[in-house]
């Protein structure tokens, strides 16, 4: 299973930590909340490596940032190294951006597009979300 460009705390895991204030930008960004595992869960990321290549991005080129981690000292508003950014399950407040927007639904903040998603073992569980997903994917990707 390829793995995700994790962001981490500093103290974690010394030789492994992806910082966030990188230099590199990425096809996405995932924000997710998983209290239960460092990173996310095998199911929960399997599922999310199959959206993402249902537009053509591995997960392996994400970055994937679990909000349980983040080291309380790092500045808000967080860097966001990309121009389309996914929250499953999150506000977009817990990474210090002031916007709202509804489930399944884009909205554009200056250079970033934003899309608001259910959590991943909601949407893994109810074919009607994965369908909302889908089509707000394919729009968020159209043009790139």
């Amino acid at each position: 299973m390829e793995s995700p460009n994790y962001v981490t705390f500093p103290g974690l895991y010394q030789n492994n930590t992806y910082f966030i204030n990188d230099n590199r930008t990425y096809p996405v960004v995932i924000i997710l909340s998983d209290s239960n595992s460092v990173y996310m869960d095998d199911a929960d990321q399997e599922l999310l490596g199959k959206i993402l290549q249902s537009v053509k991005i591995t997960l392996s080129t994400a970055k994937v940032i679990n909000i349980q981690n983040l080291d309380a000292i790092l500045q808000q508003p967080i860097h966001l190294p990309s121009t389309a950014v996914i929250g499953f399950g999150v506000d977009f407040a817990s990474v210090g951006q002031n916007i709202s927007p509804e489930l399944y639904t884009l909205q554009k903040e200056g250079d970033k597009v934003f899309l608001k998603a259910d959590r991943l073992p909601e949407i893994a569980q109810d074919k009607q979300k994965k369908i909302l997903l889908w089509q707000a994917l394919k729009e968020m990707f159209s043009s790139k």
